[in-house]
């Protein structure tokens, strides 16, 4: 109801930055999303209360379809307009096959692309399902090996990596470079 009010009380508890999410992305009326009063705010209005109220703001969570086809350019546009860096893709589409991850890989690999052309990088929010083994390996490994560092960073979700039983001091360990975030 009140995004500059909001933002100067975390602002107030000491916090220094804020991720957003794609206001446009997450109007839906559903329990995951709800911002439908605050997507229709302009990004430079938007980039005006985070710097109002003392913060930065360096990334912000999309969903995967609006980094492809008719929904990327608007997307990226905003993007633009409140200043972010980099666009972390809040999820990708669980494979029930290798097959169906290598498809998954791919269109993030595109949206890496795309992302990069226009001045961003991309992160992915790590999901449970990365966890998952198949038989050559557990997919958050092979899609590291799969897209390429400067088109991919990871958001590692200590939720989700906990839940599934791994250890995120060792991924840490492993994979510290592509991480850019917890």
């Amino acid at each position: 109801q009140d995004l500059p009010g909001t933002l100067r009380h975390v602002a107030s508890l000491g916090y220094g930055e804020v991720e957003l999410i794609s206001f446009p992305g997450y109007a839906a009326n559903t329990p995951r999303d709800g911002f439908g009063p605050l997507a229709g705010m302009r990004p430079s209005d938007i980039r005006l209360a985070i710097h109002g109220a003392g913060l930065r703001v360096e990334s912000c969570h999309f969903k995967m379809l609006q980094l492809e086809g008719n929904e990327l350019g608007p997307s990226l546009d905003w993007a633009r307009g409140v200043g972010i860096r980099e666009i972390v893709v809040s999820a990708i589409s669980p494979g029930e096959t290798a097959a169906d991850w290598e498809n998954s890989f791919g269109r993030l690999a595109r949206a890496g692309d795309a992302v990069a052309r226009a001045g961003f990088s991309l992160g992915l929010h790590t999901p449970s399902d990365v966890w998952r083994v198949f038989d050559n390996g557990r997919v958050f490994d092979r899609l590291l090996q799969r897209i390429r560092p400067a088109r991919l960073n990871m958001q590692l979700d200590l939720s989700s990596t906990l839940s599934r039983g791994v250890d995120p001091v060792q991924v840490l360990a492993i994979h510290g470079r592509r991480i850019h975030s917890l």
